[in-house]
C-alpha cells in the first residue's frame, strides 16, 4: 500500500509538473505572438508630418534614415536600404539584399541616376543594400572602410568606392557633402550590447548570405549636406561625440530618435544640445523611429512603428523619443517634423507661411 501511495503522488506531481510546463509554454507562445505581430501605434503623430516641398531642393524619405536629396540636378542618396528581413530571418538565418524590393523600390523613386550613396554606418539598417542600390544608381558609394567592404562583397567596383575617415567634404552638383566623425548609441539593452559588441569593423569584402550580425558599425559619421539654398545635418544615430559639432550651424536637423528614450534624461538632454542647440537649426525632421522589418516599398506615405519586441524588449521605444523631441522642439522654437513615406518634402527648410505656432502642419 505505501508503495501504491507513493506511486500515486509520483504521478500526482508529475502531472501537476506537466500542467504547470504546458500553461508557462502557452503563456510565452502568447506574449511570443504579441511582440512579433503587434506594432506600436503612432497614429497620435499624425498631425506632425511635414507639408509638401515648395523649395527647389527636395528629400524623399523611405524608411529608417533612407533618403534621397534633389536639387533637380543631382541626386543625392543617404543609407538605401530597401531591404527588410523579418526578425527571425535577420536574428536566426543568413540573410542577403533584395534585389526584387530594391527595383521596386527605386522605381518608386523614379530610378533616378545617383551621385553619391553616403553612409554613415555599416550596420545592416543602413548598408547591407549598398553595393546593389550604387550599381543600378551608377552611384559613387562613400562611407567608411567597412561600407567599402560591403560594397566590394557585393561586386562594386572600386572606381565606385570613395573610402572617407572623417573630415573630408566632397562635391557632387552644387552638394557638398562633409563627413563628421561621431559616435554611435549604446544600446541600452543588454542583448543589442552582445550583438554589437566586437568586432567593430567589417575588415574584408562582406559577401551575402550573411548574418546579420555581420554588418558591423565601422566608422559613424554625423553628415553635413550644403547647397547654395542652406544646409542639413544628418544624425541617424541619436550618439554624438562632445564638440564635434560646434560652429556648424544649418537650416535643418535630421535627428535619430529610435532608442533614445531607453537612455537616461541627462544622456537624452546632452545629445540634445550636442547636436541641436549647437547647430542652430530652424527646423528638424525626426528620422530612424520607424520599424526595421516592414517593406516600405508596398507601404503607402505613412511610416509603420516598430513591432513590440524592438520597440518593448529591445528598447526602441519609438513614441517616448518622438515625444521628447517634439516637446524639445517646442521648447526651443523650433519646428519639428516627421518625414512622409515617398513623398517629396523641403530639404533644409521648411517654408515658415506652412508652419502654425506650435509646430504643426497647417
Amino acid at each position: 500500500r505505501a508503495d501504491r501511495r507513493m506511486a500515486q503522488r509520483i504521478i500526482s506531481v508529475l502531472k501537476w509538473f506537466g500542467l504547470t510546463v504546458a500553461i508557462f509554454l502557452v503563456a510565452v507562445l502568447v506574449v511570443l505572438t504579441w511582440l512579433t505581430t503587434s506594432r506600436v501605434d503612432l497614429s497620435g503623430f499624425e498631425s506632425r508630418y511635414a507639408p509638401p516641398a515648395r523649395s527647389a531642393v527636395t528629400v524623399r524619405f523611405f524608411g529608417t534614415s533612407s533618403m534621397l536629396f534633389s536639387d533637380g540636378e543631382t541626386n543625392v542618396m543617404i543609407d538605401g536600404w530597401f531591404t527588410r528581413p523579418s526578425t527571425i530571418q535577420s536574428t536566426l538565418a543568413k540573410i542577403q539584399p533584395d534585389a526584387a524590393a530594391i527595383e521596386r523600390g527605386l522605381a518608386r523613386l523614379g530610378n533616378p541616376n545617383v551621385a553619391a550613396l553616403v553612409v554613415g554606418h555599416s550596420h545592416m539598417d543602413h548598408a547591407m543594400d549598398v553595393a546593389e542600390v550604387a550599381r543600378r544608381t551608377k552611384a559613387i558609394l562613400v562611407g567608411s572602410d567597412s561600407t567599402a567592404n560591403i560594397g566590394r562583397g557585393g561586386g562594386l567596383p572600386e572606381e565606385q568606392i570613395t573610402v572617407v575617415n572623417g573630415g573630408e567634404t566632397l562635391q557632387f552638383g552644387e552638394f557638398a557633402v562633409t563627413m563628421i566623425r561621431t559616435r554611435h548609441l549604446v544600446p541600452a539593452c543588454p542583448l543589442l550590447q552582445v550583438a554589437e559588441g566586437t568586432p567593430t569593423t567589417i575588415d574584408e569584402p562582406l559577401i551575402p548570405p550573411v548574418s546579420a550580425y555581420s554588418y558591423r558599425e565601422g566608422k559613424t559619421y554625423s553628415i553635413l549636406i550644403e547647397h547654395p539654398t542652406g544646409t542639413a545635418l544628418i544624425q541617424a544615430s541619436p550618439g554624438f561625440e562632445e564638440g564635434s559639432l560646434d560652429g556648424i550651424d544649418v537650416d535643418t536637423v535630421y535627428l535619430g530618435v529610435g532608442f533614445l528614450a531607453s537612455q537616461s534624461i541627462d544622456y537624452q538632454d546632452a545629445l540634445w544640445r550636442e547636436v541641436v542647440t549647437a547647430t542652430h537649426p530652424e527646423s528638424i525632421y525626426l528620422i530612424h523611429w520607424d520599424g526595421f522589418s516592414y517593406p516600405t516599398v508596398e507601404t503607402g506615405n505613412r511610416p509603420i512603428g516598430p513591432i513590440r519586441l524592438w520597440d518593448n524588449l529591445f528598447g526602441m521605444r519609438s513614441a517616448d523619443g518622438i515625444s521628447y523631441a517634439l516637446d524639445r522642439a517646442e521648447m526651443a522654437g523650433i519646428p519639428a517634423f516627421l518625414p512622409p513615406l515617398w513623398d517629396e518634402v523641403d530639404a533644409l527648410a521648411v517654408a515658415h507661411d506652412q508652419i502654425t505656432r506650435d509646430g504643426r502642419n497647417q
